[in-house]
């Protein structure tokens, strides 16, 4: 029988590959984002990402909340945001105004 602290480093040390694994397929998700909510994957790789999101919660609230935020800007499209607004949130980021147009 193997001393406890050999079971636990092994029991560590598959956990630390299993999350590396689903690691990264959440790096190729995420890399394959904007393509998959557009729909302009093929139907293999939005299987692959529809199965790696039944058991990635992260994953698909990463999914659902740019699906929404897609819906919203297609429904509200292009708002101005007042200057005192616009002022307030560059301060609250830390940025200098224009910043965000430049990027």
């Amino acid at each position: 029988m193997s001393p406890p602290w050999l079971r636990q480093h092994r029991q560590a040390l598959a956990t630390w590959r299993r999350n590396r694994r689903r690691f990264v397929h959440c790096r190729n998700l995420l890399a394959a984002l904007s393509e998959y909510v557009d729909g302009d994957l093929t139907p293999a790789l939005c299987s692959a990402i529809e199965r790696h999101m039944a058991e990635c919660d992260n994953c698909r609230i990463v999914v659902d909340t740019l699906r929404k935020t897609v819906l919203l800007y297609r429904v509200y499209g292009h708002e101005e945001v007042p200057p005192d607004a616009r002022a307030r949130l560059y301060a609250v980021l830390k940025l200098e105004p224009g910043e965000l147009a430049a990027r």
